[in-house]
């Protein structure tokens, strides 16, 4: 995760957070990264996949995956529904 967000930050790209529960499952951890929109995610994420310097620790984080527990999620702020 270090060598993660030390890329990002050289990068000028958003830096990961790194997360792990207080209370919940056991050997759990989170990558987030927080985007002001969808726009800036699009850009950075394309930039950060075709970048050999990023998907090396990336990568490397797989061996800590468990088999088909891994997920990719987005949310974006509530608004008032009419």
């Amino acid at each position: 995760m270090k060598r993660l967000s030390d890329v990002c930050e050289a990068k000028g790209w958003v830096k990961p957070r790194f997360l792990v529960p207080t209370a919940g499952p056991n050997n759990e951890a989170v990558i987030e990264f927080e985007y002001p929109d969808l726009a800036t995610f699009q850009a950075e994420n394309r930039a950060q996949m075709t970048d050999p310097e990023f998907m090396g620790p990336f990568r490397e984080s797989a061996q800590y995956v468990y088999p088909q527990t891994s997920r990719t999620e987005m949310y974006e702020d509530a608004f008032d529904i009419a």
